[in-house]
């Protein structure tokens, strides 16, 4: 008849979480022998449980409790062994002493064996199985985890090259309004210059005129004074003519 499947009461759990956390502070981790803590951590479950174990058991409660060891399944088995040799030798010694005594015993302890290990197959099997779910489980996320990342990615991608396509345009319209600006520059500094040259020929031209309006007003009232005086001369001489007995023109005596 196979034995139950392995397990803890709470009691059982919390002496052996207690007692473990104690344990990590006696044996700190040393890479090169695992074997103090190994006997000290069977010598807990014993003490917790009453019962010594295989090593597969022992190997899974080092990874419920404590992780990061990892001892080898020789050396769980033989801290056990020396345990429990340390813990009945009375009952080893009485043993040896009559194999005889109890010859109906023998078959029930092979069947034991026997059916203890057929059932360790079945955990390490469903363990497997177990495992292999699980790390398929994870894969498939990893796979879609990755497709997803490869869309992104791909969306990035082309995101980047659209803004690598929109700075190049960019760059292009900056360098057309740099010629339209330094066109502009330059026409703006040739206006400058015509106007300028402009200027200089309009003050050039105001004072030629200045100069001529101020030489015809001068010739203006030069003419202006010869004029009254030959207006003068004039009357001079017809006063004269008519004192001399010249005739009054009728257009005179009408006035």
């Amino acid at each position: 008849m196979p034995r139950p499947p392995f397990s803890l009461t709470d009691d059982q759990a919390r002496a052996i979480s207690a007692g473990v956390a104690q344990l990590e502070l006696d044996y700190p981790i040393d890479p090169q022998n695992h074997r103090p803590f190994v006997r000290a951590f069977i010598r807990l479950v014993h003490t917790a449980t009453g019962r010594f174990y295989s090593p597969a058991v022992y190997r899974r409660l080092l990874g419920a409790y404590v992780e990061h060891r990892r001892p080898s399944t020789s050396t769980l088995a033989a801290e056990k062994a020396a345990l429990a040799a340390e813990t009945t030798p009375v009952e080893l010694a009485s043993e040896a002493a009559a194999p005889l005594a109890m010859p109906s015993a023998l078959p029930a302890l092979i069947a034991d064996a026997v059916a203890e290990a057929m059932a360790q197959n079945r955990r390490v099997d469903g363990a497997a199985t177990a495992q292999a779910a699980f790390y398929a489980d994870r894969l498939r996320e990893a796979e879609l985890e990755l497709r997803t990342e490869r869309a992104n990615a791909a969306q990035l991608q082309a995101a980047l090259s659209q803004s690598r396509q929109r700075a190049v345009e960019q760059e292009e319209e900056v360098e057309k309004f740099r010629g339209i600006v330094a066109a502009q520059s330059e026409a703006i500094t040739k206006l400058t210059a015509e106007v300028s040259d402009l200027r200089k020929f309009a003050l050039v031209a105001i004072d030629d005129a200045r100069g001529e309006t101020r030489t015809w007003k001068d010739r203006a009232a030069y003419l202006e004074g010869q004029r009254q005086l030959d207006s003068r001369l004039l009357e001079t001489f017809r006063q004269k003519s008519y004192r001399s007995g010249a005739d009054i023109p009728e257009i005179l005596k009408k006035t």
